[in-house]
């Protein structure tokens, strides 16, 4: 009966302090941009630093197998894949009276 009553106190804690470190993650993230942005040698774009460079660098870091693309790339790879399959226009038959 008690975990009835405290379960789903614990369980809001539990999602409230998940919802915390996720804002302090973006925080920090936010932060270490800025300092990129403002102390790189060339201009820094958001597509370079985002696209190229931050969410690929994760997928990597919790699967080696994940490929992220960005709107761009994404797009030609939807082009690429969009093809017309043809026949080669071959008849398969008995030739010269030999049959199986």
């Amino acid at each position: 009966m008690l975990g009835g009553l405290y379960g789903p106190a614990i369980a809001g804690a539990s999602a409230a302090s998940s919802e915390d470190d996720i804002k302090a993650s973006m925080k920090s993230f936010t932060k270490v941009l800025a300092v990129v942005e403002d102390n790189f040698a060339e201009k820094v774009t958001p597509d370079k630093t985002i696209y190229k460079g931050a969410i690929p660098g994760m997928a990597r870091t919790l699967d080696p197998h994940t490929s992220f693309f960005d709107p761009k790339d994404f797009q030609l790879l939807r082009e690429d894949q969009k093809g017309h399959y043809y026949g080669v226009g071959m008849t398969v038959a008995p030739r010269g009276g030999i049959r199986s």
